[in-house]
């Protein structure tokens, strides 16, 4: 149950964090001098990479802090072949 409320309180930061970063994508485009007032559909390249490196900054962040489960457990195979031995 606390693993369930760890990702919903991540997920709920993300998602909060997604329209300022949107709106900060297109500042950086207006002080850039990209004219938005055309209303373009896209922010261009200014604010498209402020925006991803921000938004990936924060989910390295987030998934830093989630714990990895443990995997398998794996025996060392031993690749070695038996001698044949002779009993006299």
């Amino acid at each position: 149950m606390r693993d369930q409320h760890r990702f919903n309180t991540k997920a709920w930061v993300w998602a909060a964090a997604m329209p300022p970063l949107w709106a900060l994508g297109w500042t950086v485009t207006t002080a850039g001098g990209i004219d938005v007032d055309r209303q373009f559909a896209v922010f261009g390249a200014y604010g498209a990479i402020t925006f991803m490196a921000l938004s990936g900054i924060l989910l390295d962040r987030l998934r830093a802090t989630t714990p990895v489960a443990p995997g398998p457990t794996v025996r060392p195979v031993n690749h070695e072949r038996p001698v044949a031995t002779r009993h006299s």
